[in-house]
């Protein structure tokens, strides 16, 4: 069941009546601001039923024109909302700490501290609602992500960001529910991975540590072309004991070379899904980025994406192509 409004004066009705969604066997309550008791007009939203979460995209100048409002919201029992800008901002309030989330941010909320979220009138990007047991990891105790705003400008998250708000283009031509459950496994396995970086960053590390860890990090991102990288010549490069090292990885929750990997990973895929860079053979992306087996690579891609890295790449270009016309073309509100 995909979701629908539009800016069609015509269409312009009383929408104070919530929506009751089933979803990986949970009901959740989607409510909208109302045009009619707001003075106000609907833009374009359209939600979608990805198998095991929601994706709500609300595109263009704007939630309700002219109106600060709660836009979106979802109320459930267990469930996290997700709020990624594109353009405009989400501001929320709590007991312990006011939030905004701007272009460039994902803000991870549970339904109960997202009651209160507005949406300026510039607003336009992805919200979704997800079960909080797909979310979390085992060893991620729900209440220390009730509230959450990473950065998305590096790694997962930055990956998470793309995706998210390039889907809506794809789902409009893709009504396969087995192969939206294919896309959202992948975005929230990305989405989990984000979480328990950030979660083990500020839960388990000293601020002396987490310098460390940021030094370790920029110079792993400056060294992936490198096929010979080992711990020891990292360690030297970043001043630091090859043990302290290691040892902080672990903290993080990963090994050297699990996070070398990880990473090489995530900078190839961002080469596969940027236009600009889509006559650049793959094999030659790989090796840019320190691998050196290019079918190695490919079998290590597949696993951590689900998708061969030319499919990864023809995925996106098929959101790009889809997102460039809706852009040039106007869209037709349907009943």
């Amino acid at each position: 069941m995909d979701i629908l409004i539009s800016s069609d004066p015509a269409r312009r009705k009383c929408s104070c009546q919530n929506w009751r969604i089933q979803l990986s066997g949970q009901m959740v309550n989607m409510g909208l601001t109302c045009p009619v008791h707001e003075n106000g007009c609907w833009q374009q939203f359209h939600c979608y039923l990805m198998d095991t979460l929601l994706l709500a995209n609300v595109e263009y100048s704007g939630v309700l024109t002219g109106v600060n409002s709660a836009g979106v919201y979802f109320k459930a029992k267990d469930f996290f909302v997700v709020y990624i800008p594109v353009q405009g901002s989400i501001s929320l309030q709590n007991e312990k700490k006011d939030y905004i989330i701007k272009p460039g941010d994902i803000g991870v909320f549970h339904t109960e501290a997202s009651s209160n979220a507005m949406m300026d009138n510039a607003f336009s990007g992805v919200v979704m609602a997800i079960p909080a047991t797909l979310l979390l990891q085992e060893n991620v105790a729900q209440e220390s992500l009730s509230s959450m705003v990473i950065s998305a400008d590096s790694g997962a998250a930055q990956l998470v960001a793309q995706m998210a708000c390039s889907l809506p283009a794809v789902l409009r031509c893709e009504g396969s529910m087995s192969r939206r459950r294919e896309l959202s496994q992948h975005l929230l396995g990305l989405l989990r991975m984000s979480l328990q970086t950030e979660y083990e960053l500020s839960s388990d590390t000293t601020p002396r540590q987490k310098v460390h860890l940021g030094r370790i990090f920029q110079e792993l991102n400056e060294c992936l072309g490198d096929p010979d990288l080992d711990l020891e010549s990292l360690a030297n490069k970043v001043h630091l004991s090859a043990s302290y090292v290691s040892r902080l990885l672990g903290i993080h929750g990963s090994s050297f070379r699990e996070e070398l990997r990880s990473r090489r990973l995530q900078r190839v895929a961002q080469a596969l899904s940027d236009p600009f860079q889509k006559n650049t053979s793959v094999t030659l992306l790989a090796m840019e980025n320190g691998f050196c087996n290019s079918s190695a690579f490919s079998r290590t891609f597949f696993k951590q994406y689900g998708l061969s890295p030319r499919d990864y790449r023809k995925q996106h270009a098929i959101a790009e192509n889809v997102s460039r016309n809706l852009h040039h073309e106007p869209f037709s509100p349907q009943a």
